[in-house]
């Protein structure tokens, strides 16, 4: 069993659907529904798990996803892409971190780590117009599944600034702490 028999009408509710609904799910009756929420029916077993069924069916197709929040539109830079262009790819698009490609997602280049390594070139004397991608980046992002939970996905957020999503091993999308709160209100 998936429940109690008295928390159907908080779980249906919960989830935004009618009696009316939640009884052709179940391949059940409306009024079998309202007189179990009332409390004047007790189900049979099998009218009960099936009613439970649709409602935890129906519960987890409401809980967002990374797919669901994620960037598809990905601005990324091969390993050897020079610094200049990274740079004009972040004032470009209005991004301050890109993912480096190189068949896979192999690292990330932030603004941070393009600035720290220009500090660390004046120390050198090195020309930092030379450098690239590689020179640059920082370890990869966190990598998760297009089916991880949006809660889940906050958690990572909490200690790194983009995740990698992947489908199949390939690169999906990003999402960022913006997109979460961009589509917070959505769900």
């Amino acid at each position: 069993m998936y429940g109690s028999i008295d928390n159907i009408k908080a779980m249906r509710k919960k989830i935004g659907i009618t009696q009316a609904d939640l009884a052709n799910k179940a391949n059940v009756s409306q009024s079998l529904i309202a007189k179990i929420e009332a409390g004047k029916l007790d189900p049979t077993y099998s009218k009960a798990n099936g009613i439970f069924e649709v409602l935890n069916s129906l519960s987890k197709r409401q809980t967002p996803t990374a797919k669901d929040i994620m960037q598809t539109k990905i601005i990324s830079v091969h390993i050897d892409e020079p610094v200049n262009e990274i740079i004009h790819k972040m004032r470009k698009y209005n991004i301050s971190q890109l993912p480096v490609i190189n068949k896979y997602v192999i690292g990330l280049v932030s603004e941070a780590s393009v600035l720290e390594r220009f500090k660390d070139g004046f120390k050198d004397g090195k020309d930092v117009c030379d450098l690239k991608a590689k020179d640059v980046m920082a370890e990869a992002a966190p990598m998760i599944s297009e089916d991880t939970d949006v809660e889940i996905v906050s958690n990572i957020l909490k200690q790194h600034s983009i995740i990698i999503v992947s489908k199949h091993g390939e690169l999906a999308g990003v999402i960022t702490k913006a997109d979460v709160l961009k589509n917070i209100y959505k769900f």
